[in-house]
């Protein structure tokens, strides 16, 4: 039954939002709207907790109807996630500042701890709408807050704590500071992330791969597979994909075998591997670079170019790549480097 449930919340959660930011904000609304519908207006109401007043339990009544409505409109779709929970936010911060409001002027005996306990109320909606990602909303109930907790102190005689007054405004000040810029940071990541999704999707789409095949494509590149593995990975490609992939593979062999032969044509004492080291030099390639093509080591690829140098005639001050230049009559219109 759990499993089932959890299944539902998850199908549920998918449907309704598209990336990170909007699932968390769903979440918040739910949470927020189900626990004021559930359990906190209901226990007012009944006299578990709070102040049994009739004005107070009235605002509190009017608090769980508009919740319940907003709520229902955004599970009926007749309102977006982004109106239904900053609707849900203001009224029910004027709600808490209707009661504080009224508790400041009716003065009832304790009336300023249930303005203190209002406050933190106002507090943690601020909180919530900040991890929800909002925008916009955190500032306006943080105004209300603010202007509401200031005119509590200054009709009542002295009887709040100026200290606390202080603290409450400082904090929710500096907690919706905080919250417009972890807005912007997500809201920065969240484009970054679409960015590169819209990277790898327009790349998939161009090769004609899934990204598990494209993955395997670079490694494949690179010499990171195994016979096995290599089989693995044309098994999982499909028919057009790997037809195309063999014949471009056909077409730079068939090159390389062409640039080969004109290097064999010409120096012919040249070993295989010599012909090779002799085609990157002439390519422009370092030592470091052909080492790394040939997956040898550069001490490795030095020996060569020794070899080469000494079959070519080559004296120490001659420059090889403009000697393999001139004896393949191509003019050396490169840039040594």
């Amino acid at each position: 039954m759990s499993l089932k449930l959890t299944q539902r919340l998850t199908i549920f959660l998918d449907r309704r939002s598209h990336n990170w930011q909007q699932r968390m904000c769903l979440i918040t609304f739910l949470v927020l709207s189900l626990s004021v519908i559930v359990a906190g207006v209901p226990m007012h109401i009944f006299g578990f907790i709070g102040r049994n007043h009739v004005a107070l339990q009235a605002l509190s009544a009017l608090t769980w109807v508009t919740t319940l409505v907003i709520f229902v409109c955004y599970l009926l779709q007749r309102l977006s996630l982004k109106v239904a929970i900053s609707t849900f936010g203001i009224l029910t911060q004027l709600t808490d500042s209707a009661r504080i409001m009224y508790m400041t002027l009716e003065r009832p005996e304790g009336f300023v701890d249930t303005i203190l306990f209002n406050q933190v109320i106002s507090l943690a909606l601020i909180i919530y709408l900040v991890m929800a990602v909002v925008r916009h909303v955190p500032a306006i109930i943080t105004s209300l807050s603010i202007a509401t907790i200031t005119f509590a102190y200054l009709n009542s005689d002295g009887e709040i704590n100026k200290q606390l007054v202080l603290i409450f405004v400082i904090v929710e000040i500096f907690t919706c500071i905080l919250g417009e810029l972890i807005r912007q940071g997500i809201g920065g990541m969240q484009r970054e992330n679409e960015d590169y999704h819209s990277t790898l999707n327009r790349l998939l789409a161009t090769f004609h791969m899934t990204k598990t095949e494209l993955l395997a494509y670079i490694q494949l590149g690179r010499g990171g597979m195994q016979d096995k593995d290599i089989t693995h990975f044309f098994d999982h490609l499909d028919e057009r994909t790997e037809a195309n992939l063999i014949k471009a593979v056909k077409q730079r062999v068939a090159q390389r075998r062409m640039q080969h032969a004109d290097i064999s044509a010409v120096l012919p004492t040249l070993t295989p591997t010599e012909q090779e080291v002799c085609r990157l030099i002439i390519g422009g390639k370092t030592i470091l670079e052909i080492a790394a093509i040939l997956n040898k080591t550069p001490n490795n690829i030095s020996t060569v170019r020794i070899h080469i140098r000494k079959k070519l005639g080559l004296a120490t001050t001659d420059d090889l790549r403009d000697s393999l230049l001139n004896a393949m009559g191509t003019e050396n219109n490169l840039t040594q480097k």
